[in-house]
């Protein structure tokens, strides 16, 4: 007999003769002879064929099966906001998988045996990427910065910065991570429940998807500054608008400009996001929260310190979708935040924005 014949009689054809059939307790697996075979080979080393099953790629062709006896998925903890108002951990859960090693050690010896083929692997615990201990570990006890800001009453306002505050309510920033505004709140469009309201394109209001969104740019980048946590990416708009603090503000737009602030903490970050509607007699207003440990015993800022006003002009426009408005002088402003610990100033953060006038536009 040769040695292709020897390998193919003593490997081949009782590894392909059968299924093997995993008993899990909560069901079973089969594995096909077709999965057996792909996974198969019979490499030459030496003159000799040497007959390799790859288990790795069998426990992976048979990961639907597995999948489907749905053992026990392990569950993340997770850290939100409870009804009390404060962050309470939700435990994580253990999960139960018939593991890669479980698996390989129970089907390769059965495959020099011809026929079908059975057998009991033993189940593995699968634990979170997320445990209960990380999560407490993580610190997220107090509130490190908040702010809030108000609105006149507008339909679109009360809309989308409700959907806005809901996204960005209970997101987690762990140490080392950065926070994304847009990544957060997802394409401003009306399958994601936004409607038109107005935004800033080249110093004019025109409507848009997502109108008024910014406003929860500002709120967020407050809360963070507050907090003292690390400021990757904001823009102040491009006129002043004076219900936010000068040059204190930011604006985002998909695709282009974000808001993005860093964990750059040894605890977690918890960012809490609320909204109590405006009324046609009440004003709106949007809250931010930031939940963490503090670092810092606080954080503020300094005066905001306004120089070298620029006056607007009067324009008219023709443009079908022509918005009027009314006008604002453009200036400068600085500031700085300021960082303190055991009563002492120990880092100055240095801030500058340049607003253009606000141009006074006509529709005619």
């Amino acid at each position: 007999m040769c040695i292709r014949d020897r390998a193919l009689v003593a490997y081949a054809r009782p590894a392909v003769s059968g299924p093997v059939t995993l008993d899990t307790g909560k069901g079973t697996v089969v594995v096909t002879p077709e999965q057996i075979a792909a996974a198969t080979s019979f490499p030459a080393e030496g003159g000799v064929l040497v007959p390799r099953t790859d288990g790795k790629a069998l426990y992976a062709a048979a990961q639907p099966a597995i999948t489907a006896l749905n053992l026990g998925q392990a569950k993340d903890a997770t850290i939100t906001i409870g009804p009390a108002g404060t962050p309470v951990v939700t435990p994580s859960v253990d999960g139960v998988t018939l593991g890669e090693n479980e698996f390989v050690t129970a089907v390769l010896p059965l495959l020099t045996v011809e026929g079908a083929r059975t057998a009991q692997p033993p189940l593995a615990t699968q634990k979170p990427a997320f445990t209960t201990e990380a999560a407490q570990a993580l610190g997220i006890k107090e509130v490190t910065g908040e702010f809030t800001t108000y609105f006149p009453y507008a339909a679109y306002r009360n809309n989308n910065l409700g959907r806005a505050a809901a996204s960005i309510n209970n997101t987690l920033v762990k140490p080392g991570d950065t926070f994304s505004l847009n990544k957060t709140l997802g394409e401003r469009t009306a399958a994601n429940g936004y409607v038109e309201g107005y935004v800033i394109v080249s110093g004019a209001l025109v409507k848009e998807l997502g109108g008024g969104v910014s406003q929860s740019a500002t709120t967020v980048y407050n809360a963070m500054f507050f907090a003292g946590l690390k400021d990757v990416e904001h823009h102040p708009h491009m006129f002043y608008i004076d219900r936010y603090p000068a040059g204190r503000e930011a604006t985002v737009y998909w695709g282009s400009l974000d808001l993005r602030f860093g964990n750059d903490t040894p605890h977690g970050v918890l960012v809490q996001a609320f909204v109590k509607p405006a009324t046609a007699s009440t004003q709106g207003s949007i809250t931010v929260r930031i939940w963490s440990t503090k670092v810092y015993d606080k954080v503020l800022s300094s005066e905001l310190r306004k120089s070298n006003y620029t006056d607007p002009v009067t324009r008219t426009s023709t443009g079908p979708k022509c918005e009027p408005q009314g006008s604002n002088p453009g200036f400068d402003v600085n500031y700085e935040r300021l960082f303190y610990k055991d009563g002492q100033l120990v880092r100055t953060e240095k801030f500058f924005w340049r607003y253009a006038p606000q141009d006074k536009i006509t529709c005619s």
